[in-house]
C-alpha cells in the first residue's frame, strides 16, 4: 500500500517506450525475472484501487524452496524500484509553490521516479546510451541482454536477467560486434566489470560514501564519467538532490518547460536543482513524462 496518489501505469509508462528485456511492461502488469539464491525467480505487479487508494499485488513464481527472508528482501528491492516506499506529500508540498511542476502532479497524480534495479544496470544503460539516441541504446541493451543474460525457458516463452559483473568481465569487441555496440562501449563494460569483479570498485560500499566519494569511485573506471555517475547516485543510490547537469535531454526540457527558448546551461539546471534539494529528480521526472505526454509547453 504506497502512500497515495500512486499510479503504477504511469510510473512504469516509460518502460512501453523501447524494446525491453528485463524490466517488461504491458499497460497493467509490471515484470521482471531475477537470480536469487542461485534460483530464478519471476516477480509480476499489478496496481488494484485508484491512484487514491492504492494497493499493490506482487505475485511470485519460482522454486518452492526460496526461504522465506529472501522473498522479503526481493519486495523490498522491487518496491524501491517502482517507487512504491517513497513519501510523497513533501514533494508535493513543495510541487505545489512551482508554477510548471504543481500543474504537472495535478496532471500525473501518482507519478514516480522508476529506478534502475542496481548500480550494474544503471552503469550498463549509461555507457550504452553515450553519444547515440536512447532508441537506439535500449535496442543495444535489449540485443546484450539476449545474448549475455542468464535465461528461463517455460511455457514457450523466454525471460532474461541482467548479466552480471563477472559476464561483463568478460566482453570483447569482437564478441559484441553483432549486437551494433561500439567497440569503446565493449570496453568499458568489460573495464567496469573487471572493477567490480577485482573489488577496485567496491559496489556494496557506494550507498555509504559521500557523493564526491562515489562520483570518484565510479569515474575512476575508464568509460565511465560524471553524467553515468550523476545518473547512478540519483536514480539508482537514491540521492534524490542530484540531477545529471550534464544531459542534454534534462536542459532542453528544463530550457523549454520554464520559458528560456534554449536549453539550460549545465550552471543553470544545477541552479534549478538546488532550489528543489532532495525532490529535484522526481520534479525532473515530472517534466520528462510530462514532456512524453505533450504537457510540457
Amino acid at each position: 500500500m504506497p502512500p497515495a496518489p500512486y499510479a503504477l501505469d504511469l510510473t512504469a509508462i516509460a518502460l512501453a517506450r523501447f524494446p525491453r528485456r528485463l524490466n517488461r511492461w504491458d499497460g497493467t502488469t509490471y515484470r521482471r525475472l531475477f537470480v536469487i539464491g542461485g534460483a530464478f525467480v519471476a516477480v509480476a505487479v499489478r496496481q488494484e484501487g485508484p491512484p487514491t487508494d492504492p494497493h499493490l499485488r506482487f505475485i511470485f513464481s519460482g522454486p518452492a524452496h526460496i526461504p522465506s527472508p529472501l522473498l522479503d528482501h526481493l519486495t523490498g528491492y522491487v518496491a524501491r524500484m517502482l517507487g512504491v516506499t517513497a513519501e510523497i506529500a513533501p514533494f508535493l508540498a513543495v510541487a505545489a509553490r512551482d508554477p510548471v511542476i504543481g500543474p504537472l502532479t495535478r496532471a500525473l497524480p501518482g507519478l514516480r521516479l522508476f529506478r534502475k534495479s542496481d548500480v550494474v544496470e544503471e552503469v550498463i544503460v549509461n555507457i550504452l546510451a553515450q553519444q547515440i539516441s536512447l532508441p537506439f541504446a535500449y535496442q543495444c541493451k535489449a540485443r546484450l541482454v539476449e545474448a549475455y543474460g542468464p535465461r528461463l525457458t517455460t511455457g514457450g516463452m523466454t525471460r532474461y536477467a541482467l548479466p552480471t559483473p563477472a559476464i561483463l568481465a568478460t566482453l570483447t569487441p569482437e564478441a559484441v560486434r553483432p549486437l551494433l555496440i561500439s567497440r569503446q562501449k565493449a570496453a568499458a563494460m568489460r573495464a567496469f566489470g573487471e572493477a567490480v569483479v577485482s573489488g577496485a570498485l567496491d559496489l556494496a560500499a557506494l550507498p555509504r560514501m559521500s557523493d564526491a566519494e562515489a562520483i570518484a569511485a565510479l569515474t575512476a573506471v575508464r568509460g565511465i564519467g560524471p553524467w553515468t555517475a550523476h545518473w547512478t547516485l540519483g536514480r539508482t543510490l537514491g540521492r534524490g538532490h542530484i540531477v545529471p547537469v550534464g544531459d542534454v535531454g534534462v536542459q532542453a526540457i528544463l530550457g523549454r518547460a520554464y520559458g528560456l527558448n534554449r536549453k539550460m546551461t549545465p550552471e543553470e539546471v544545477r541552479h534549478w536543482a538546488d532550489g528543489w534539494g532532495e525532490h529535484a529528480l522526481l520534479a525532473a521526472a515530472y517534466l520528462i513524462g510530462g514532456a512524453w505526454r505533450n504537457l510540457v509547453a
